[in-house]
């Protein structure tokens, strides 16, 4: 057994800070009120070599800084990806149980939780100095869609530790979260942080963290649970500049097209240095620029100093998240 029974028995005392802060700061995000539940210690699905998981799922995984600790991994459903990403950019959240996220619901949802997971940690570091609790870098291309799949055990785990947690919208609709870590990051975590929870109120953090993240006007009741599918409550009053700012940080590849040609197999193995591909594409149309796949926008090719540039002409798609994240869209 990774972790002892009296180690279980610390993390129980711990867990309550970690929904709490993890509670208030996805409602902040989403807009709308949000509990975390602590459910336990349960069975890992990571065996020595591989983790398994025998339904549809998504896996995300973000590494700590300090590569001892190995990273932080959830295994969640796909509506419960579908749910919270269309929560963030607007929308009512209410969802499919048999909807597949795109690359946007996955884009958006890993990014949410990362933000969740740094706030977490961050609280962790007002109350000790120096601590190690600090995310790498996280791509959100790592989330992967797996049914019936076997994934190779991250790197760094040496045990892994699985706690489920319960994340609640209202009462007729909740996800399980199961949360995958190394045993290394309980063990350094009851050790670090354990000894100073002693010392803190319990009533004050919570009122401490409802501040920050939430306007006094908006702090509602503890036991009310906002029906989700009550798009005009007004208990957190939407933001949607706010609410979308987390995703101006991410990184996305810029692609432009000049065209487009299909050839035999046959043909292609005939290429050589110095043939040529005659494209569907005219000399005098515009090319295409995609970001993550999709395609954004129409433009000219030109000359930016020594390199090739791209003038843009038209943009197309949806607009509508640019427009709520308060972008000048023509």
């Amino acid at each position: 057994m990774p972790v002892t029974q009296e180690q279980i028995d610390q993390f129980a005392n711990l867990a309550q800070y970690i929904v709490e802060e993890c509670s208030v700061k996805l409602s902040s995000l989403i807009n709308k009120n949000v509990s975390f539940e602590y459910k336990g210690f349960i069975d890992s699905l990571m065996g020595v070599d591989k983790i398994t998981v025998k339904k549809d799922a998504f896996l995300v995984s973000n590494s700590f800084v300090s590569p001892a600790l190995g990273p932080i991994s959830l295994i969640v459903s796909n509506q419960q990806v579908v749910t919270i990403a269309d929560l963030v950019m607007g929308g009512s959240g209410v969802t499919d149980d048999k909807a597949k996220p795109d690359e946007t619901n996955q884009m958006v949802y890993a990014e949410t939780l990362n933000q969740v997971f740094k706030s977490l940690f961050s609280r962790f570091e007002e109350y000790v100095s120096g601590a190690e609790l600090k995310l790498g870098e996280h791509k959100y291309k790592e989330l992967l869609s797996i049914k019936e799949a076997s994934l190779d055990q991250p790197e760094g785990v040496d045990d892994s530790v699985a706690v489920k947690f319960l994340l609640k919208f209202s009462r007729q609709l909740e996800f399980d979260m199961h949360v995958e870590v190394n045993s290394k990051l309980i063990e350094y975590v009851l050790e670090k942080i354990g000894p100073v929870l002693e010392t803190i109120d319990f009533g004050e953090f919570k009122a401490k963290i409802k501040s920050e993240y939430l306007p006094q006007e908006e702090v509602i009741e503890e036991d009310k649970l906002v029906e989700i599918e009550d798009v005009a409550d007004d208990a957190y009053k939407v933001d949607q500049k706010r609410n979308l700012s987390i995703l101006t940080d991410i990184n996305l590849d810029l692609v432009v097209e000049l065209g487009r040609s299909e050839m035999l197999f046959s043909q292609l193995l005939k290429l050589t240095k110095g043939s040529a591909i005659e494209l569907e594409r005219q000399c005098n149309e515009p090319v295409d620029l995609y970001a993550h796949n999709q395609l954004i926008a129409k433009g000219e090719v030109v000359a930016i100093d020594d390199c090739f540039g791209l003038k843009i002409t038209e943009i197309l798609g949806d607009l509508k998240l640019a427009k709520k994240m308060g972008l000048t869209v023509k």
